[in-house]
């Protein structure tokens, strides 16, 4: 029997208001539950936006089956290349723009996007990264309120994938800009240098996780290199303010090397399903404890192997929610015990369930014996 564990925050008075109270209020919370539950296909999107790669200091990808370090490009200097996804940015920006007037859209969502659409400016010259970044992050969170089962009902699916392909487009355009990086990193860097206690939890699962992905067969020596020149500049720094700022492109990294994993992940779950991921698993806890979500990035690499190892990627419907929950790491500081997430236990080819035809064929042996099957008419 499969069972879904739900974790709710209760009201403290709703025991003093008596059992028909109590019983009425936890069938309201599984009824919104089940509203908001996202559908397969909208898992699999995650798991799919998740493997993407971001800005940061070192990118990964896979060869193979080994996870290996990208090689830097000429795309962050490329004028012609720049033009062309700036081009696309604005074409994408104004196509929604048009959408959202014909649709009468939220002000506010349209605001946003005639802001963003200003500071892309007139021409390649007019961008100001900086300003850029803060309307794209507008649009994002645009995207992901619109994106669920409630936005849904406010606007067709067309418009809200034309939001999406634009936002995706802006962030294409601006991860060409070695200052985005810096940006980024600067912007996580304040929000750990204000929770010292953050650091070392960082520290120490990035340590851990670049130890396990270093002795790693299927990690190749440029991807272990590149992490762990990354963790030497944070031992190495001078002061507080450069040890948040080198803690932040650890996070960064680590971030796009579990996004590679994943990516790995789901090529497997295609068919392959190796154990790759087995050495590295061994070598991290399998309880890691309860962390602040920005560190989640730090150890995502170990969490995610924790969900998906024991059952050599049977268990895949698990990364989903990993992936949301890492995903939105770096904009909620809220705590969270994604580690203590429980999950679904293997079940033995004599223990699943029967096919649903043999069920159908139980069904409808009194009939076939009868030979004379008539259909019963349903009341209206």
């Amino acid at each position: 029997m499969k069972r879904e564990l739900i974790y709710a925050s209760v009201p403290l008075n709703i025991w003093e208001q008596g059992h028909v109270a109590a019983n009425t209020w936890i069938y309201e919370e599984l009824q919104n539950l089940k509203q908001k539950k996202p559908r397969r296909e909208d898992r699999a999107l995650d798991d799919r936006e998740f493997a993407e790669q971001s800005p940061a200091p070192t990118s990964f990808r896979i060869v193979g089956d080994k996870i290996d370090a990208a090689p830097e490009t000429a795309a962050s200097i490329d004028e012609t290349i720049a033009a062309a996804f700036y081009d696309e940015a604005k074409r994408k920006a104004r196509e929604l723009r048009e959408r959202l007037e014909r649709a009468q859209a939220d002000k506010r969502l349209q605001a946003n996007l005639a802001l963003l659409e200003a500071r892309l400016g007139a021409a390649l010259a007019d961008v100001s990264v900086g300003h850029l970044l803060p309307s794209l992050y507008s649009l994002e969170r645009d995207f992901n309120v619109y994106n669920s089962q409630d936005g849904r009902k406010e606007h067709s699916l067309e418009l809200i994938a034309a939001l999406g392909d634009a936002a995706g487009a802006v962030r294409d355009f601006v991860s060409l800009f070695p200052k985005v990086r810096l940006i980024e990193a600067e912007a996580l860097a304040l929000r750990i240098v204000q929770q010292p206690e953050l650091q070392e939890d960082i520290a120490e699962q990035g340590r851990r996780a670049i130890a396990a992905a270093s002795e790693s067969p299927h990690v190749t020596p440029a991807a272990a290199s590149a992490l762990q020149d990354t963790e030497k500049s944070v031992t190495i720094a001078r002061d507080a303010d450069e040890r948040a700022r080198q803690l932040s492109y650890l996070v960064l990294d680590l971030r796009n090397f579990a996004r590679a994993g994943l990516a790995l992940v789901l090529k497997e779950a295609g068919g392959l399903a190796g154990d790759c991921w087995v050495d590295i698993r061994k070598k991290v806890p399998p309880v890691v404890g309860t962390l602040t979500r920005i560190s989640l990035f730090a150890f995502g690499l170990s969490t995610l192997v924790d969900q998906l190892a024991p059952a050599k990627i049977k268990l895949l419907k698990e990364v989903g929610g990993v992936a949301r929950d890492l995903g939105k790491a770096i904009e909620d500081g809220a705590p969270a015990k994604l580690s203590e997430r429980p999950s679904a236990p293997e079940k033995s080819e004599s223990e699943s369930s029967p096919p649903r035809e043999s069920h159908r064929a139980e069904k409808t042996a009194p009939h076939a014996k009868s030979g004379n099957r008539t259909p019963q008419r349903r009341k209206r």
